[in-house]
């Protein structure tokens, strides 16, 4: 696993643990690697299953316009990524997550399913998507669209 150089250590190949650590996340040229900077998708109208590539973006804005399952491509080994769901004007939509995620008490949370409400997660991995920590970071947002 990646790791930065130890201060007084790693005397004489420094800059080789210093680069092995920043290729995790970054290009030759500097640039990011897709998921590991901010790039947005949109999916305007969820259907009954969505697939999110993580080679595509990290933050994935979901109108849920159907209950949806949730499943993942191109999961590096370390990754996080953000969703935001909406629901739409009828709301009562629900998700099911089709990727290991560890939830509290081994059971996913009942997001807000009001007409127009909002709910944000995001989901970190440190091993290639074995396993999913999952954090809500908020639920039950007001009203968004028209």
């Amino acid at each position: 696993m990646s790791r930065l150089p130890q201060p007084g250590g790693d005397v004489g190949n420094w800059g080789e643990v210093l680069n092995d650590y920043l290729s995790v996340a970054h290009n030759p040229d500097g640039s990011h690697k897709n998921g590991s900077g901010t790039t947005v998708v949109n999916v305007p109208s969820s259907g009954t299953a969505q697939v999110l590539d993580l080679a595509a973006g990290d933050i994935f804005e979901i109108t849920l316009t159907t209950n949806c399952s949730i499943s993942l491509l191109h999961v590096p080994t370390v990754a996080s990524f953000d969703i935001i769901l909406h629901q739409d004007g009828s709301g009562g939509r629900n998700v099911t997550w089709s990727f290991p995620v560890s939830w509290p008490s081994n059971a996913a949370p009942t997001l807000a399913t009001g007409v127009r409400l909002s709910a944000q997660l995001t989901f970190i991995t440190t091993n290639g998507g074995a396993s999913w920590l999952p954090v809500i970071i908020r639920d039950n947002l007001g009203s968004v669209g028209t």
